[in-house]
């Protein structure tokens, strides 16, 4: 039997300390932690897995993460998207949130708790966005439900009081 998740995470750095430093603080969380050394490798994995939140560092080479975030945005539009960046361009970080649409940014160096806050935090609104859709299509499924009856008793109606006049 396959263990259940809390959640699963894709981190895109360019630089392996970053990614094993991001792997140790979420350690015992719960999520199944992926890492990708690009962009490329990123966009690889989120074809291949079901991904629910993406921490993606700003400044790679060959493809930053405003562009990154913003492919990963059209290839799943349901995952959630952190911009993780070290450096304080303020137009890059607003272009990866307008094209990335991201739920956030973390600034490097980051506070490990707070890192993890924000990501659980970023994991619970997917849930909750996931719920809301369950709940939206259950609300349409028994709505067409309530239609077939009613229409089932207006015709139950009709013979009913077709009977009864034809009974007077």
């Amino acid at each position: 039997m396959k263990e259940e998740t809390l959640g699963s995470v894709l981190f895109v750095d360019d630089e392996a300390s970053v990614l094993s430093s991001l792997k140790r603080v979420c350690r015992g969380t719960g999520w199944n932690i992926l890492i990708a050394e690009s962009g490329e490798k990123g966009l690889e994995i989120l074809q291949s897995e079901a991904i629910d939140l993406i921490v993606s560092d700003m400044r790679m080479p060959e493809m930053d993460g405003a562009e990154f975030l913003e492919k990963a945005a059209e290839l799943s539009p349901q995952t959630v998207r952190i911009l993780l960046t070290g450096y304080s361009d303020m137009e890059s970080t607003i272009a990866a949130i307008n094209q990335g649409k991201i739920y956030s940014y973390i600034a490097k160096p980051w506070d490990n708790d707070e890192l993890k806050e924000i990501l659980s935090r970023a994991l619970r609104a997917k849930q909750l966005e996931l719920e809301k859709e369950r709940l939206e299509q259950l609300t349409h499924q028994q709505n067409e439900e309530l239609k077939a009856l009613n229409g089932q008793l207006k015709i139950q109606k009709e013979k009913v009081e077709k009977q009864l006049y034809q009974q007077c």
